[in-house]
């Protein structure tokens, strides 16, 4: 085909092809090539031809307008063969992290589709053999998702003791690692991770993620240095300030912060400022929380809840929940309080008397009820009955004058009563799990509750016995709800 020709038809085609979206770099490579054969043939033209000066001119114009064209249409032609064949290059050309959906979760892999990833493509070699490859990242302004590959074409790769630096390093600052996943492929000669960073700072020119190798009393090191790209960082798209509280028995929960980006979204808050957990240490008191169920919905759906974690640090009692990304557009978003449980710092002190005793107590509203003490076997033990969500983390006996620590609890049984006769002074409490220990399949009756009966056993006798409790968890129902705006 003549070269009129071809300027012909790629004129007339011109609109789509400029509106072609193809990756820079092969685009790039591609006209590189074509250069080179350019001046070949330019070369080739001098020795043969004797053109004058201004038609060499205006045949180089043209030539620059089709060869530019060529290389679009060259390079859609190369990245659509690429997807035919599924070649680990289209990693690199197309923006898409290949061969990790088994370690993606449902919005990762939409990211993914999408070419939200960034190519890295940079790898390690060891002594041994074994190699490590950074494929590609994620990132926006929750985290960095990192993903990488471990191969080993001897087999058992799964016996390398290759383990990840929890930091990646950069001059300005550093992030911590929050998770790890990895996939064994059946070979076993190849393990595929998807780990999860802090978000990094954007503003770092480069970052250093670091490897060891352990073998015996072997050790090697290794390190790859990438480069980030700020521009195609994924952001947020929601960034609330929420700054309102639910009140619980010894506290108030505050829910700091919303963020929700592309790959997840977090909630942060705090549970005790550091004022307060100083406070509560001094004077011996307080409590340590344990679990909490917070749900998130939004458009009156609950997102699909990830981790979740309580910490003690320099800022008191914090606690960071990260859920599913949002869905697009957001119309609602409330957060539930579902349950809190905490161990509480008590001193309740009991007088006991040998024989049934049937006394109830109560500490921070919930119920203890006492049913028997007895001695046997130079033992002491005593029979209590509390709802099933309560434990007495810290028992003592004080027989005649000697504290004596609770040794065991045994005989434990559950059985269903009625509320009315054992429930909490604010009644709020729900029954939500299957038991089976009085042929029960399935506790629905709002009325009854599951309560725990158990012996505890103390060594040693005495006559005059008091029961000291310092410790008591339990798990309380809340169900409150926030609304966060999200306009």
């Amino acid at each position: 085909m003549k070269q009129e020709e071809i300027e012909r038809i790629l004129k007339s085609k011109k609109t789509g092809i400029e509106e072609l979206k193809v990756p820079d770099e092969l685009e790039e490579r591609l006209r590189g090539a074509l250069k080179n054969i350019n001046l070949k043939n330019s070369n080739t033209m001098k020795q043969n031809q004797n053109d004058d000066n201004e038609n060499l001119k205006n045949r180089s114009l043209k030539s620059k307008v089709v060869e530019k064209w060529i290389a679009k249409v060259a390079a859609i032609i190369i990245a659509v063969t690429l997807v035919g064949y599924n070649i680990d290059g289209l990693a690199f050309y197309g923006k898409k992290i290949i061969g990790y959906d088994d370690v993606m979760n449902g919005t990762l892999k939409k990211l993914n589709e999408l070419g939200k990833g960034q190519s890295i493509d940079k790898s390690y070699s060891f002594k041994n053999g074994a190699i490590v490859t950074l494929d590609g990242a994620m990132i926006d302004d929750n985290k960095l998702l990192a993903f990488y590959t471990i191969k080993n074409s001897k087999g058992n790769v799964d016996k390398l003791n290759i383990e990840s630096s929890k930091i990646i390093e950069g001059s300005k600052s550093s992030i911590y690692m929050r998770s790890s996943v990895g996939l064994l492929n059946d070979s076993k000669t190849e393990i595929k991770y998807k780990i999860e960073f802090e978000k990094p700072n954007l503003n770092e020119k480069e970052l250093k993620w670091s490897f060891v190798l352990i073998d015996g009393k072997y050790k090697e090191t290794g390190s790859i240095v990438f480069t980030l790209d700020k521009n195609k960082a994924m952001g947020h798209t929601l960034k609330k300030n929420i700054n309102q509280n639910i009140k619980v028995d010894e506290t108030e929960i505050r829910f700091d912060s919303i963020v929700a980006s592309p790959t997840s979204t977090i909630i942060k808050g705090t549970i005790q400022d550091i004022f307060e957990l100083a406070v509560d240490e001094f004077f011996g008191g307080g409590f340590r929380p344990s679990s909490m169920e917070i749900k998130l919905i939004a458009n009156g759906k609950e997102i699909e809840c990830q981790s979740g974690e309580i910490s003690t640090n320099m800022k008191g009692i914090t606690f960071q929940q990260e859920y599913d990304a949002l869905p697009v557009p957001i119309k609602t978003l409330q957060i539930k309080l579902g349950n809190f449980e905490a161990d509480y710092r008590v001193n309740e002190k009991v007088k006991l008397k040998k024989g049934d005793m049937e006394k109830v107590i109560e500490i921070l509203g919930q119920k203890i009820q006492i049913h028997k003490v007895y001695q046997e076997e130079g033992n002491t033990y005593v029979k209590i009955t509390t709802k099933e969500n309560i434990l007495l983390s810290k028992i003592y006996m004080i027989m005649d004058g000697k504290k004596i620590s609770l040794e065991k609890t045994i005989s434990n049984e559950k059985h269903i009563e009625n509320k009315e006769n054992f429930k909490d002074k604010d009644n709020t409490e729900e029954v939500k799990e299957k038991h089976n220990n009085n042929n029960e399949s399935d506790v629905k009756d709002k009325n009854k509750s599951i309560n725990n009966t158990r012996i505890l056993k103390f060594k040693g006798t005495g006559e005059t016995l008091q029961l000291q409790i310092k410790g008591l968890r339990y798990n309380k129902v809340y169900n409150k709800v926030i609304d966060v705006k999200v306009n």
